[in-house]
This record gives C-alpha cells, sequence and structure tokens, in this order.
C-alpha cells in the first residue's frame, strides 16, 4: 500500500477518534468524582476560614466576634455583638449538619470566638453529599486555643482524620 505523504487516512483518523472516546469514557466517571469531592471540601474550607476570620477580628479588635451556620438553609454569618458583618451560603446540591457526629439537622450552631483567641465551645459543622454521607467537618478542636481544624471522614475507619 502506498503511503500518502500529504496526510492522514481516513482509517487512521477513525482509529484515533475511537482510542480518544474510549479514554474519555475510562476518565469521566473519575473526574466527576473528583469534581463533587472538591466542592465539598472547599464548602468545609469556606466554613473554617469564617471561623479564622471571627478570630482574627475578635483578636485584632478585642471583641468577640461568632459565626453562626444556619443548617436548614446552608448559610452562615459572621456577627459581632448579635449584629451582622458578612454573610454567605454553601452551595446547592449539599447538606450541612452540625454537632461532632453529624447529628444535628435543624436549628443553628453558633461558635464565638474571644477576643483572647480561644473559642467559647467545640463544636463542628459536616459537609455531607445529597444521600447524607459523611465527607467533611469544620469547627474548632480546642476551646482553650480556639484551633480550627478541617477533618475528612474515613469511612473504612469509621472516623474523622
Amino acid at each position: 500500500m502506498k503511503r500518502n505523504p500529504f496526510g492522514f487516512t481516513l482509517l487512521e483518523l477513525m482509529i484515533v477518534i475511537c482510542i480518544i472516546a474510549i479514554l474519555t469514557a475510562v476518565a469521566a466517571p473519575t473526574y466527576h468524582q473528583w469534581a463533587d469531592n472538591a466542592r465539598y471540601r472547599e464548602a468545609a474550607r469556606d466554613a473554617s476560614s469564617a471561623l479564622r476570620e471571627a478570630q482574627s477580628r475578635a483578636v485584632s479588635q478585642n471583641t468577640s466576634y461568632s459565626v453562626v451556620f444556619d443548617l436548614v438553609n446552608r448559610s452562615y454569618t459572621l456577627q459581632k455583638n448579635g449584629t451582622t458583618v458578612e454573610d454567605d451560603s454553601f452551595p446547592n446540591g449539599l447538606k450541612i449538619r452540625g454537632a461532632g457526629d453529624c447529628s444535628q439537622t435543624s436549628g443553628s450552631v453558633a461558635i464565638t470566638m474571644n477576643p483572647n483567641g480561644s473559642a467559647d465551645t467545640s463544636k463542628y459543622v459536616c459537609v455531607m453529599d445529597g444521600s447524607g454521607q459523611k465527607l467533611y467537618r469544620a469547627g474548632v478542636e480546642s476551646t482553650a486555643t480556639g484551633r480550627v481544624v478541617v477533618q475528612k471522614w474515613d469511612d473504612s475507619a469509621h472516623t474523622w482524620k
């Protein structure tokens, strides 16, 4: 068979297109899973950022700041003396729960940061997927230090890491 010096044959192009289609079909589910996980992780980081912002403002302005997470409306507000300073919301398609074990489904979770950097309580806000599977949580690990953490749920070990 004589080779064409000016391009590719139709058969060669069809083979390349088939290979690309197969690779895309294999990679698509992994990509969607990665993108969903990134969205949940980002929501947990947004919650921790709000807590760190409250802590930073509390220390710099020598007054208490609170972050109030509304579990039903998937939103949160940064408050100074009960007055809203900033507000934001979590993306659609995920559930926000309260308590360390993610059992609180309604109401709100309020975490207050004190002027010395400590927190009033050790509480968490959980980010879950639409089916209710635990994925991430953000909150205050230690009231004495006010240490804000983001933890991922390890389903195989049934613990937060």
